[in-house]
């Protein structure tokens, strides 16, 4: 396994495991609780800046990684759901770290709730925003968005028709990242048509799609595959560590109720639903109140 690069230019570091090679980003405070920030889908270490602020102030230190196949982190089309539990335990053990947490948005949810069913003696708490559910049974796929189980039937019967697809999407989006912008703010409520609307807000999504397309969409792929594949059990076993799952009722781009529906399956966990708040503006309008659970959790396993 190799190690940490020694300069970390603009707060950035390569981890080089000995599958290849992870790309992340540190921000909010360098002395901080360590917490790791899966991006969603698509997305980039990049989305972490809007955390970068909140981070500071309450003391944390926000890895913000690059799935594998988007921006500079390496494809890896032979990681499962359930292999990334391993794949974080090592990004932790190269960056020297005892114990972490994990937040997660929209499409690293489902990376976030492996993790949390994992036997990790690292881990101590996962939070989930406006997180997409794994699929627990082939039932479940049916409530899937149709552009989603469209995906599917391709990547089963064409999937090389599915990483042209792919690769037009990445080009399209790295040359006009705008694009991809008017198209969302079409599908999500007017809460987060307004959010969508401020100027970091766009800018900062904008450059975390161009950013996490220079891996030629592979990432989107890889993501779309894990999204569409079953998990393969161990959610009905009891949690290693705290799980908090955080949704707005307005949230159009995964509707709460079938957060909820997934949430009742598991042990222990309920759903905090925040009162007209949709995809994009719960983590951004709701910081404060979102940042102050963070440091709860981290205040019950350490003196950060």
């Amino acid at each position: 396994m190799g190690s940490v690069s020694d300069e970390w230019r603009a707060s950035k570091a390569v981890i080089r495991l000995c599958e290849g090679e992870c790309f992340l980003t540190r921000y909010g405070d360098p002395r901080g609780y360590p917490v790791f920030y899966l991006h969603g889908f698509p997305g980039s270490h990049r989305e972490g800046a809007l955390a970068d602020r909140s981070a500071r102030i309450h003391r944390v230190c926000l890895y913000a990684i690059d799935r594998p196949g988007y921006g500079e982190s390496r494809a890896r089309p032979d990681l499962t759901l359930a292999g990334w539990p391993e794949y974080q335990e090592r990004l932790a053990a190269e960056l020297g770290l005892t114990r972490y947490g994990v937040i997660a948005l929209s499409g690293g949810a489902p990376y976030a709730y492996a993790g949390a069913y994992a036997a990790s003696t690292r881990l101590d708490f996962t939070l989930i925003m406006g997180g997409l559910p794994p699929l627990l049974d082939r039932g479940e796929r049916a409530a899937l968005p149709a552009l989603m189980r469209l995906h599917g039937w391709i990547q089963n019967g064409f999937p090389g028709l599915l990483e042209m697809e792919a690769r037009f999407l990445a080009r399209s989006i790295r040359r006009r990242p705008g694009w991809l912008l008017e198209r969302v703010q079409r599908l999500v409520a007017p809460i987060d048509q307004d959010t969508l609307m401020e100027p970091d807000v766009r800018r900062t999504l904008q450059a975390s799609w161009v950013w996490g397309m220079r891996g030629a969409g592979a990432g989107l792929v890889d993501d779309l595959r894990r999204y569409l594949t079953l998990w393969p059990g161990g959610f009905r076993t009891a949690l290693q560590a705290p799980l908090r799952v955080i949704h707005g009722d307005r949230d159009r781009i995964v509707p709460l109720e079938r957060v909820e529906a997934f949430v009742k399956k598991l042990q222990g966990v309920a759903v905090e639903v925040h009162a007209g708040e949709g995809h994009f503006s719960l983590p951004l309008r709701r910081q404060d109140t979102i940042w102050e659970t963070v440091r709860q959790l981290i205040g019950t396993v350490s003196d950060f």
